[in-house]
């Protein structure tokens, strides 16, 4: 059996065991080891011993061989002898025969019995074959000469050449046989070499395998063990061995590992019960030191053996000073006989006078002061000895508490404030108390009202909205003030300012609520008057800011609600300020009241009119269901305007300025709509006055260039970019330069020259108008100087007036300074007003122009027909010409009327914005006195007119004369 065999059959190898299924261990491992090497060891041994036996067989068959290869050579040369008649060859050659015979069988007997042989087609098989054939040819051929040499023939010369072939091939036979048998035993010994390494290799492996298992299955293991030994002997608890083995060790790991983990438990235990008695010392120690109660341990003869700190806090002795005392040192004189007697009666029959438990009594305090205490008593037996633990509670505090709840009631009996009280944790919070006010705040009796809810002081139908706040307030068991509508028993109304507390118990819980009642029915009607004059302004009787913005606030949301749009017009009064500064602020109030009722006559239903402030007033359209709604709104606001307002026998006219914005789309909020309808508002004031506009984003742009502008205007005046244009008046008589009208312009050191009609407007509202307007004084009145020193002295200048100008109260005053500072005559000076500024206050604008007439200064009404002249106030006007707009020169009706009417009060007409000849030839024909105009000349710089001066002064007349001396076509002077 090869060992390949003997190692598979040990890999395949099972045990037929029926009985109890072995625990895998040590002992396993070592029957397992002790099999495997006796199989191993047996397997080599047999190996070893059928390895000696081939190779002793074959040595037999090398030998059997090499006398077979000898026997044939002996045969051969028998045969020859025998042939020549040898008897004795003859004998011997049959002996010959009689050994190849027995060598061959021996030979093929040994080699199919010891495994030689192994099958038919074995190369030794087929060797044999070969000798048994040769032979047996062989044998045959000596056979036959041998009974030949019987005869006495000779042998011939085929038979001699046949016994030498027959004999060539039968050694050659027996070569191949040997060497077929030397080669088998070629390889058996190369088989027992091999077998020598294999054996090492496998006893190495085994060496090796026994030291790892040794190794592993035990010196590990018991590594392990003695680590964790070692480690519980210092008093690790906590090491356990983790590596789970199923074999003894793993035994033994297992038992030690549970061991240790009830040694553990044990030592846990043990320490928790030590940790327990601490606790509990520390508990009953911490009670002892920090209670706030007085303990003493006294024995059966009265004696003080321990005490707490306490004791110094209600009795005033040290913990010292009565240890080894009689509880008679703590007892009043009066209390103590009573004391002894009840105590010794206790010991000697066991019973109790009194309960041990909350007695309330008085006890000595080391000052000699009694102190009220609730004293607890216990009776306790310790190692067989009867010991009494008393605890003294001093109650001062409490007793004074009580007495001071005593007096509270009594307070809270006689406050003048409705007191209720509710039990929370009932259904329903019903009524536990009312003091008397509230009976007499509500009119409902005590008896009426206990038991049940407090919603009886709040009516049948109470306003949720009100109280809201106050169920919130108890659902969040929190205290909080509420102002509340109520009703007394007789129905009449009840404003209460209501003050909830909720009442909490140890454990934080609610359990009452404590309600105070403040009649403020009073102090309520005083502040709703109060809010009126908060809400609504004094004079007019129209909401103020702070009510607009709430119904503006309102509408916004309702609007937003609903998709529809909501409207603000922003309305500002024309030229109010001359009104109120002329002729006084109670004509102001009139006015203002008087605005207010016209307005008022253009609102729908839903409408709010506001007074803004000062001459300002807000319509607040809410809900408005077309956008076109305030365009209707605004043009209504003006036409009601339009007509004269009777003041104290006086007419006064006022415009409006009405800025507009809508809701959402110039806004989403109060501030923003009111500021873009301001906006619109300037623009409109920009525009020409008396009109309306509504907000658009270039608006806004437009402000904040304003804005920018403004600031800069102010620097304009200090850094000398302002200047005048002077602009020829022409009178069509005579064709020559009467006079010139100075127009300011400004120019920027970067924007270049900028558009009267921007700056202006915002002098005007700025204030600097003043400063400006003096200055523009001066420099006119310079120039005229300067013209008359040139040679000019004929020609005068036209000065425009704002309305903050003309209504300054020393005007004339100011004027006759600027004239004698410059050395210019009144009659060389012309100051221009709107028609729009003398109509804002006729008598006062009467005034102030006869002031001027009588120190030789003329006037011109400016723009006229753009306005709302009263022909009664023309009339008393103290001017001496009339300026016909250039909106209206082309218009031959309209000029015709006007040159008319100042022919008729024997006023000069002066026609502006005269272009083209056509024009002038018009304005010729219907008797226009002067004119001026882009046909003649645009403004000019000053030295530009000088030069436009001196270029007419030889100038012959180059304009026809209608009527020399005549008043307007078809009108007789």
């Amino acid at each position: 059996m090869k060992i390949v065999d003997v190692l598979g059959a040990i890999k395949n190898w099972s045990f037929p065991y029926s009985g109890p299924v072995l625990r895998q261990g040590l002992r396993r491992d070592s029957i397992l080891a002790v099999m495997l090497t006796t199989v191993l060891g047996t397997v080599l041994i047999l190996n070893a011993i059928q390895q000696l036996e081939q190779q002793s067989t074959l040595a037999d068959l090398v030998n059997t061989a090499g006398r077979l290869r000898m026997l044939s050579q002996r045969t051969a040369y028998m045969a020859y002898r025998a042939a020549d008649g040898d008897a004795d060859a003859k004998r011997m050659l049959s002996e010959l025969h009689d050994k190849v015979d027995a060598g061959l069988r021996h030979v093929e007997t040994d080699g199919w019995s010891k495994g030689i042989f192994r099958d038919p087609g074995d190369v030794g098989v087929a060797a044999l074959k070969s000798l048994k054939a040769r032979w047996g040819e062989y044998r045959e051929l000596t056979s036959s000469i041998v009974a030949a040499a019987d005869s006495t023939r000779r042998l011939s010369q085929e038979q001699v050449r046949q016994l030498g072939n027959g004999g060539d091939a039968l050694l050659q036979a027996s070569d191949d046989m040997v060497n077929v048998v030397l080669a088998r035993a070629s390889k058996m010994g190369d088989r027992v070499r091999l077998l020598l390494p294999i054996t090492l290799v496998l006893g190495l492996l085994m060496s090796i395998w026994t030291y790892l298992y040794i190794h592993w299955r035990i010196l590990k293991p018991l590594a392990l063990i003695g680590q964790m030994s070692d480690r519980l002997a210092q008093g690790d608890l906590s090491v356990r061995v983790t590596e789970y083995r199923a074999d003894e060790f793993g035994r033994l790991i297992e038992r030690m590992n549970h061991n240790a983990d009830t040694i553990q438990s044990l030592s846990i235990a043990h320490a928790e019960a030590e940790q327990a008695i601490r606790d509990s010392e520390l508990r009953s120690r911490t009670v002892w030191e920090v209670s706030t109660d007085a303990i003493l341990m006294i024995d059966a003869e009265g004696t003080i053996h321990y005490t707490n700190p306490a004791v110094i806090d209600v009795f005033g002795y040290r913990t010292d000073e009565v240890r080894g005392q009689n509880i008679a040192l703590l007892q009043p004189a009066r209390l103590r006989e009573a004391h002894k007697q009840g105590f010794a009666h206790y010991i000697k029959t066991g019973k109790r006078r009194l309960n041990w438990a909350g007695i309330e009594m008085a006890v000595l305090h080391k000052s000699g002061r009694e102190v009220p205490v609730e004293l607890s008593f216990a009776h306790v037996s310790l190692s067989g000895e009867d010991w009494f633990v008393g605890f003294f509670r001093d109650i001062s505090a409490r007793l004074a508490a009580e007495a001071d709840l005593r007096l509270r009631d009594r307070a809270i009996q006689a406050t003048s404030e409705g007191v209720m009280i509710t039990d929370s944790r009932a259904p329903g919070h019903p009524i536990i108390y009312v003091n008397p006010a509230l009976e007499r705040i509500t009119g409902y009796s005590a008896d009426e009202v206990i038991g049940g809810s407090g919603r009886v002081f709040l009516g049948e139908r109470p306003d949720l909205s009100e109280i809201k706040e106050l169920v919130l307030l108890l659902r969040e068991r929190r205290e909080g003030t509420v102002l509340i509508r109520g009703r007394r028993k007789n129905r009449t109304l009840l404003w209460i300012e209501l003050s909830v507390a909720p009442v909490r118990n140890a454990q934080g819980e609610v359990t009452h609520y404590v309600s105070i009642f403040m009649d403020v029915t009073e102090r309520k009607r005083q502040e709703e008057a109060l809010l009126r004059s908060v809400n609504y302004d004094s004079l007019t009787g129209l909401p103020n800011r702070t009510l607009l913005y709430d119904r503006l606030h309102q509408a916004i949301v309702a609007t937003a609600r609903h998709l529809r749009e909501t409207g603000v017009l922003f309305i500002d009064l024309d030229h109010f300020k001359v009104v109120n500064d002329s002729l006084g602020h109670d004509i102001g109030d009139k006015l203002l009241v008087q605005v207010t009722e016209r307005l008022k006559g253009c609102l729908r239903e839903n409408d709010t009119l506001a007074r803004w402030g000062g001459d300002e007033f807000i319509i607040l359209l809410a809900e408005m269901e077309h956008s076109e709604d305030i365009v209707l709104i605004a043009q209504r606001v003006l036409d009601s305007l339009h007509a004269p307002f009777i003041l104290d026998d006086q007419e006064v006219y006022c415009g409006a300025s009405i800025g507009g914005s809508v809701f959402p789309r110039d806004g989403s909020n109060p501030d923003a709509l009111l500021q873009h309808a301001d906006i619109a508002m300037y623009r409109a004031k920009e525009q020409g006055r008396n009109i309306y506009r509504l907000y658009a984003q270039e608006m806004q742009e437009s402000i904040d260039r304003r804005l920018s502008l403004e600031g800069q205007l102010r620097k304009a005046v200090d850094n000398g970019e302002l200047l005048l244009h002077y602009q020829p008046q022409i009178e069509l008589i005579s064709g020559r330069v009467i006079g010139a009208e100075a127009l300011l312009r400004w120019r920027h050191p970067e924007l270049g020259m900028v558009s009267p009609a921007l700056f202006i407007p915002l002098a005007e509202e700025s204030n600097l108008i003043v400063s400006i307007g003096d200055w523009v004084l001066h420099t006119a009145c310079a120039e005229v100087r300067r013209w008359r020193e040139m040679g000019f002295a004929d020609v005068g200048v036209a000065v425009n007036l704002s309305a903050r100008q003309f209504m300054q109260p020393d005007l004339s005053a100011r004027v006759m300074d600027v004239l004698a500072c410059h050395g210019v005559r009144p009659e060389e000076l012309e100051v221009e007003i709107t028609e729009s500024l003398v109509m804002g206050n006729p008598t006062k604008t009467i005034e102030v122009l006869r002031q001027l007439q009588e120190i030789g200064v003329r006037a011109a009404l400016d723009d006229f027909g753009t306005g709302y002249s009263s022909l009664a106030y023309l009339k008393k006007f103290p001017v001496s010409r009339l300026k016909i707009d250039k909106s209206f020169v082309q218009d031959e009706a309209i000029v015709r009327a006007v040159i008319q009417l100042a022919f008729s009060y024997g006023l000069e007409t002066v026609a502006e914005g005269v272009e083209d000849e056509s024009t002038l030839n018009l304005l010729q024909r219907l008797g226009c006195d002067i004119v001026q105009g882009y046909f003649y000349s645009r403004p000019l710089p000053a030295d530009d007119f000088v030069g436009f001066l001196r270029a007419r002064e030889d100038r012959p007349l180059s304009i026809p004369v209608a009527r020399w001396g005549a008043g307007p076509q078809g009108v007789s002077p």
